[in-house]
């Protein structure tokens, strides 16, 4: 992890500022609904940050080490503000086992902020088409 987290996303962010933005944001879900790895809460940090990940994250990527002991608990992810100001983003949900949180973001009740987010994100990008 990077010595000051904090210094590193202020500088990540204003790089993207800088170099004109995203252009294509692509993102993943987590099973728990987690969007990068913002993770449900009822406030989200908008800039790039320091996050620590929920269990159900940390079980969820124990196939990528040896043991459950070696996944991080914590990571840096970009901040919803940060996602928000992308011209388009396209998120991926790989597995039947992300069916029931894409259909709960797409149709259920909004529980949590990231996917709130994204899912009003959408929805101005429809009207815009319109």
């Amino acid at each position: 992890m990077a010595a000051d987290c904090a210094a590193e996303g202020k500088a990540y962010d204003e790089l993207v500022r800088s170099t004109g933005g995203v252009d294509i944001q692509v993102l993943g879900i987590g099973g728990n609904g987690h969007i990068g790895f913002n993770e449900p809460c009822d406030v989200f940090d908008p800039i790039t940050h320091q996050v620590t990940l929920d269990e159900r994250t940390i079980r969820d990527n124990a196939r990528f080490f040896n043991s459950i002991e070696e996944v991080p608990t914590q990571a840096i992810t970009m901040g919803i503000g940060t996602i928000m100001t992308a011209k388009s983003i396209l998120l991926l949900a790989s597995g039947k086992g992300k069916a029931p949180i894409v259909k709960e973001m797409l149709l259920g009740n909004l529980f949590f902020n990231s996917t709130k987010m994204l899912k009003l994100y959408w929805m101005k990008k429809q009207q815009q088409n319109f």
